[in-house]
């Protein structure tokens, strides 16, 4: 179980910056806005930003307070919640140096055979079956190579509600981290995965 939450904690946190580097020139309300708008409908479950704070000049990017709601069912606090994530990056070279995430909070919730995170993953699954079944075919050339040097998760808070046992289960996580990820965006997945399985 445990497992289960901090490798989809590890995709968000990659999906999130893997859109914050495509965003970097657009003005803060719009990101924000963008972000609440697409996270919205992809999972299908309320997603808000309080701020965004790009400085192209200095390669940096941070979203604060970016929260994720349970999906219908589940109780009514937040399924992930995020203090601060802080990207830092090298523009003209197109390298992620330094991802930061500060203090998130994760609440898996498990009721009978699901759980509040296979309720999310149906959702996207469902977005993605309704897709029109004919697409134009993928533009032509190299698939674009993602490089992150460092993926930083502190003080990551976990709880866990079950009706297999009372009350609430709590886990403390004081450092994560994923080191000189590179490929494409698939292949840096799959390295991500890797490296938390070791650190489990």
């Amino acid at each position: 179980m445990k497992k289960k939450i901090l490798m989809g904690a590890g995709i968000l946190a990659l999906i999130i910056v893997i859109l914050v580097l495509l965003l970097m020139g657009n003005l803060n309300g719009i990101v924000k806005g963008i972000i609440e708008k697409v996270g919205t409908s992809v999972t299908g479950v309320p997603v808000t930003v309080e701020v965004v704070d790009i400085k192209i000049s200095e390669g940096s990017a941070a979203i604060k307070q970016l929260s994720v709601a349970n999906p219908a069912g589940f109780s009514a606090k937040p399924m992930l919640d995020f203090g601060e994530l802080a990207v830092k990056l090298d523009v003209k070279g197109k390298i992620i140096n330094h991802v930061k995430i500060a203090s998130p909070h994760i609440l898996f919730e498990q009721k009978g055979k699901s759980s509040n995170f296979q309720t999310l993953q149906d959702n996207m699954s469902k977005d993605v079956d309704d897709e029109p079944k004919e697409k134009p075919a993928p533009a032509e050339g190299e698939p674009a190579v993602i490089q992150i040097d460092l993926i930083e998760i502190t003080d990551a808070q976990v709880a866990v509600i079950s009706d297999l046992f009372e009350g609430t289960k709590n886990l403390t996580i004081e450092s994560i981290t994923f080191n000189d990820l590179k490929r494409t965006g698939e292949e840096v997945g799959k390295q991500v995965l890797s490296q938390l399985t070791e650190q489990i």
